[in-house]
């Protein structure tokens, strides 16, 4: 067994990987047809598994001028369903936005132009990402950045965000950072979209990653968590970085 760990330990018994992912059930037949070379791991080693996890900071800044109660109504699935299902024009019906302040339940009382408009807000939000091409990582990071560094958000959504100058704090704050974000409150989602063995690193596209968790099914959901929680945001002072 010596030297069985070592890189290409195993190509002298010329087996190769078939392609099988045993973690769906696959043990016999060949679906990818990999075709690598096979390599040793001892069970239970810290490099056998490392997920790759996607996380992404929720933005509802069509909720920054609205109040919490149609924030919150807007946030329910069902509401949200009932007025985006029949749009009139491509625009959120105005008369289901009356029907739903007539109809008691947990939208009696509001006020039907004010949902109108905040969720005519989101609509268009939801529309504009889909018009556009497939986000790379930096797309989704520069929004979460623009976002904070600008104080996004308010008391009544799920973003809620205040800057303060670096002048305000004592050094080395004021000498190496030209503002601070407080992040009262903000709401991360995180997914699971695959996983890779040996090396944490891969080369391979996100969706490469995903059509390791199916077999020839599509599927259009992955497992995923909501976290909450608060933080401090710090943007180094341009000056000081360029010199």
């Amino acid at each position: 067994m010596a030297g069985a760990f070592n890189e290409n330990a195993l190509d002298r018994i010329n087996v190769f990987c078939g392609g099988q992912r045993p973690w769906l059930g696959d043990t016999i037949r060949s679906v990818t047809k990999c075709g690598r070379p096979l390599s040793v791991l001892q069970r239970g080693a810290s490099n056998v598994y490392f997920p790759h996890v996607a996380s992404s900071i929720y933005l509802p800044l069509w909720g920054e001028n609205t109040s919490r109660r149609i924030y919150e109504l807007l946030e329910d699935p069902e509401v949200w369903s009932f007025l985006s299902s029949a749009l009139v024009d491509g625009k959120i019906d105005l008369q289901r936005c009356r029907l739903l302040s007539e109809t008691p339940g947990k939208c009696r009382g509001i006020d039907p132009e004010k949902l109108a408009e905040a969720a005519q807000r989101r609509l268009e939000g939801i529309q504009s990402r889909y018009l556009q091409t497939e986000e790379s990582e930096e797309d989704y990071r520069y929004a979460e950045y623009v976002a904070l560094r600008t104080g996004r958000g308010g008391n009544q959504t799920d973003l809620f965000s205040t800057v303060r100058t670096a002048d305000e704090y004592e050094s080395p704050i004021r000498d190496f950072f030209s503002a601070v974000t407080l992040v009262h409150k903000l709401r991360e989602t995180r997914a699971f979209c695959g996983f890779s063995r040996y090396l944490p690193d891969d080369p391979r596209s996100r969706t490469e990653k995903i059509n390791d968790l199916k077999l020839s099914m599509r599927i259009n959901w992955l497992p995923a968590i909501v976290v909450r929680g608060e933080g401090i945001f710090l943007e180094l002072n341009a000056e000081r970085l360029e010199a």
